[in-house]
C-alpha cells in the first residue's frame, strides 16, 4: 500500500494486528499416579482436568477449554491439545472409540483420543456418558436417560423421571446404572428398559460418582457417604468416612481388586484431598493424604 507524498508515491507499512491472548493448557503435572504396593490402582485428575477413559492401551483424560491429553502408562502425558473451545465433562470408550460429551451439550469421538470427528447435537444437557452392549446412555437433566445405538448420531429417550437430574451412568457387569443427584438409582440389561427407581444413597449428600468391582457396585458421595449394591436394586450403606466429599472412585483387578476413593476437606484455608481403600467396598482403610509420588 503506497500514500502520496508531495507527488511522490511512498510506501506505507500496513498495520500489524496484535495476536489473540493465547489459551494456556492445562499441565499434565496435575494428573496422578496412586500406587498401593508398587502397582498403579487409578489416576485422578485435579484443577481443570475433569474426565479419563481408558481403552485400547491408552488413557485420555479431558479438561477445561476443550482440551486432551493421552499416555500409554499413566504416567507420561502427551502436551495437552485443544480439540474444541468448550469444556469436555465426560468420557468413555467403548467398540474401539472414545467418546467425549461437552458442557454445551454435544458428542466428539476418537479412536485414538488425539484426533477428533466433529461435534455432533446432543438431545439434552447431559452430564455423564456410558458405553455397553453396543450402546451409548447419556445422563441427563430434567429426568432424561437418552439411548444410541449408532455412536452418537441418533438418539432415543428411553426414561424419563421428571423430578430427577441423572448426575451418573455407568455399565458394568452387563448392567447399565443410572443415579440421580436425589440419590436414586435406575438399572438397565439393554439400555432401554428400566427397572424400578431405587433409593440408593442420602440425596443430602448428593452421589459424585460410582464403580464396579469384587461383585458390587459402589457409589460414593458428599460428607463421607458410601453405598453398596450386588444387584444394583438393593443397596446398603457402608461405612462412613467422616466429613470426607468424595469425588471420584475406580477399582483395580490388581492387588487382589482394590476400590480407590478420593475425596477432600477443606483445612487452614484450602482443599486437601484424601484417599481411602477397600477391597471389598464395605470396609474402608483410614483417609490418608493424597501424594504426588513422582
Amino acid at each position: 500500500m503506497k500514500k502520496m507524498t508531495g507527488g511522490v508515491l511512498e510506501p506505507v507499512e500496513p498495520p500489524i494486528e496484535k495476536p489473540e491472548k493465547p489459551t494456556t493448557p492445562p499441565s499434565t503435572e496435575d494428573l496422578r499416579t496412586i500406587n498401593i504396593n508398587d502397582e498403579i490402582m487409578a489416576v485422578v485428575g485435579t484443577n481443570n482436568w475433569n474426565a479419563i477413559a481408558y481403552g485400547n492401551g491408552k488413557y485420555v483424560a479431558v479438561g477445561a477449554d476443550g482440551y486432551v491429553t493421552t499416555s500409554t502408562d499413566g504416567k507420561n502425558w502427551t502436551t495437552p491439545k485443544q480439540v474444541g473451545t468448550v469444556k469436555l465433562i465426560d468420557i468413555v470408550y467403548g467398540n474401539g472409540t472414545f467418546f467425549a460429551i461437552t458442557s454445551d451439550s454435544y458428542i466428539r469421538a476418537s479412536t485414538n483420543g488425539t484426533t477428533w470427528t466433529n461435534a455432533v447435537k446432543l438431545p439434552g444437557s447431559a452430564n455423564s456418558i456410558a458405553y455397553g452392549n453396543g450402546k451409548l446412555v447419556i445422563a441427563c437433566y430434567s429426568g432424561n436417560l437418552w439411548t444410541s445405538t449408532d455412536n452418537g448420531q441418533t438418539w432415543t429417550n428411553t426414561h424419563h423421571y421428571g423430578s430427577d437430574t441423572w448426575k451418573i451412568v455407568t455399565y458394568a457387569n452387563g448392567k447399565f446404572v443410572a443415579v440421580s443427584t436425589n440419590g436414586y438409582a435406575f438399572s438397565s440389561v439393554d439400555g432401554e428398559t428400566w427397572e424400578n427407581r431405587i433409593f440408593a444413597i442420602n440425596a443430602s449428600y448428593p452421589p459424585t460418582d460410582i464403580a464396579y468391582g469384587n461383585g458390587k457396585f459402589i457409589i460414593v458421595g458428599g460428607k463421607g457417604r458410601l453405598s453398596a449394591s450386588e444387584d444394583a436394586i438393593t443397596w446398603t450403606k457402608t461405612q462412613y468416612i467422616q466429613n470426607l466429599d468424595f469425588k471420584c472412585i475406580a477399582y483395580s483387578k490388581g492387588n487382589n481388586g482394590t476400590f480407590v476413593a478420593i475425596g477432600s476437606l477443606y483445612e487452614n484455608s484450602e482443599y486437601v484431598y484424601y484417599m481411602t481403600t477397600s477391597t471389598d467396598g464395605v470396609t474402608w482403610t483410614s483417609k490418608e493424604p493424597l501424594k504426588d509420588e513422582s
